[in-house]
This record gives C-alpha cells, structure tokens and sequence, in this order.
C-alpha cells in the first residue's frame, strides 16, 4: 500500500474512458459489461446513461467518441444491422481511437471486415478484456495488485 493521501493515487492514475458502443436490443450485456468496466475506476459512455431527451443524438456521439480513449463495440446479430453502431465505429477509426469488438453470441468469421483486424474478443471472455484494460489505464510503471510470475 502506497503512503500517498487518497486524492494524490487518484489523480496519478491515468484518465481512460471507454466508449461503449452496441444496439439498443443488447442493453442487458451492455449494462453489465458498462458495471463491470466501471469496477475497474475506468469511465464508460453509454448511450442509455449519456443521452438526455432533447439531446442532438449525432452531436453527442461524436463528442463521447472524442473525448473517449477507446471503443468497446458490443458485436451481436442485433448490432451488425444498426446504422448508429457503423456510424460509431466509423468515427472511432478517423480518430484513431483504440477499437475491441466484443463478440455476443457470434463467431470470429461473422465480424465486418472493417473491425475484422482488431483481435475480436468473445464476451464469455469478458475477463481477459476487463484485465487488458485495467493494464492500458495504469500508468506506466504502476504494478499495483499485479505479482511477477
């Protein structure tokens, strides 16, 4: 345990954002793995959570994308057909935002081409991404809770 005041810890670690990207039929899983990423200290824009009624929906997005450090896109038979996950998707990439695709209920080879690259990971490993992010929002340096093997 380190000898800093609270507030000191807090502010040395890393800002991350997540942005958590999916269709509205896959709000259950999305509500969960927002809970869970939250856990971790890491801010997660979701629309259910971030929209307000009256709120210009397009102009939101951009700015939640934007002022995110990365996509999480929620890839589900529902989410392939949404315009809005595209659309999200599409602004992740011209700003060069990290990019997971979290496969619900899907395989590898039913991805889009154009996230295809950016190493799906299955939602049954929910696990692995929570720990792989918990890593990118550490700073550099900091192995707090972590054992060398």
């Amino acid at each position: 345990m380190t000898n800093q005041p609270k507030a000191s810890r807090q502010s040395s670690r890393k800002r991350n954002r997540v942005f958590l990207s999916q269709s509205s039929l896959d709000d259950l899983i999305a509500k969960t793995v927002c809970r869970r990423i939250k856990s971790l200290g890491v801010e997660v824009w979701l629309d259910d959570l971030d929209l307000h009624a009256g709120q210009e929906v397009e102009t939101a997005i951009k700015d939640g994308i934007r002022n995110c450090d990365e996509l999480l896109v929620l890839v589900s038979s529902a989410s392939l057909g949404s315009p809005w996950v595209n659309t999200e998707i599409g602004m992740a990439m011209i700003t060069d935002k990290w990019i997971t695709p979290m496969l619900v209920s899907l395989r590898r080879d039913e991805v889009p081409s154009t996230i295809r690259g950016h190493n799906p990971q299955m939602y049954n490993d929910l696990e692995t991404y929570l720990q792989q992010l918990r890593a990118r929002a550490m700073p550099k340096g900091h192995s707090k809770g972590r054992r060398s093997r």
